[in-house]
């Protein structure tokens, strides 16, 4: 067993890794700052419950809580992962070595798991789409602005439209001005993600095409995905130990 630790924009996922699984976490929310003297007693609190365990593999696209990581973590030794590993997948991307961390996490726990051509669909603060193709290599990909980021510049770049947050009733169609931005921001992501994919399967003429969707954001759509959308939570943190044990033992995927 390891700590796997994902730390994106807004949050940081801790989780213990075994056997491809993630058998416990612990999510804290940064808002991109270092961790608050409360976050890190909540996280080495947490830590003490797996005293066993004795090495930590990291994957960032955030470095500002480097120095809480660290901090809490203390005489763990901190292995962080990046896209430049060589564990057997290819990577068209340039410069090398710069697609995410969690990316690239997502791209080796698809291909252990499913084994086929998909696509990988992350919501967070950002959005990113992924696609490997039928060899399981990196295909090609997208980034864009999150809900969050959307929600937020409407109100920033507009006199009088409020900031809102995403809820189970954003489906609804708006009778108010606040009920019609979550309905508009909520299609929007739905139908265009929908779109994404559907031409992402045009590209490959194999019925094994399978669609993976990830990030804290994404349980808002389960409902309308449900039939073709398979939903992990943990995928980041999966990858992430898959790639840990990967170079530990030196195969290739």
């Amino acid at each position: 067993m390891i700590f796997v630790v994902d730390v994106g924009n807004s949050a940081a996922h801790f989780g213990v890794y075994s056997d491809g699984l993630i058998i416990d976490k612990l999510v804290v929310y940064h808002g991109g700052k270092s961790f608050s003297p409360s976050s890190i007693e909540n996280i080495s609190q947490w830590l003490k419950k797996f005293q066993t365990i004795s090495s930590a593999a990291v994957g960032t696209v955030n470095r500002v809580v480097d120095d809480g990581l660290r901090s809490c973590f203390k005489n763990i030794p901190l292995t962080y992962i990046s896209s430049g590993a060589d564990i057997g997948m290819r990577l068209d991307y340039t410069p090398a070595g710069t697609l995410g961390a969690d990316r690239f996490a997502n791209l080796v726990a698809f291909r252990q798991r499913y084994r086929s051509p998909g696509a990988i669909i992350d919501i967070g603060s950002a959005v990113t789409i992924d696609i490997l193709d039928p060899r399981g290599n990196f295909y090609g990909g997208m980034i864009f602005p999150g809900p969050a980021l959307s929600l937020k510049a409407l109100h920033t770049s507009t006199e009088l439209l409020p900031l809102i947050e995403l809820d189970d009733s954003s489906a609804d169609w708006g009778h108010t001005t606040e009920k019609s931005i979550r309905c508009g921001v909520f299609k929007l992501y739905r139908h265009a993600i929908e779109g994404i994919i559907a031409e992402a399967r045009t590209e490959f003429v194999d019925a094994r095409f399978t669609t993976v969707a990830c990030g804290g954001w994404s349980l808002l759509w389960q409902q309308y995905w449900h039939d073709t959308v398979h939903f992990d939570t943990d995928l980041t943190l999966k990858g992430i130990g898959d790639i840990y044990y990967l170079l530990k033992s030196g195969k290739k995927l």
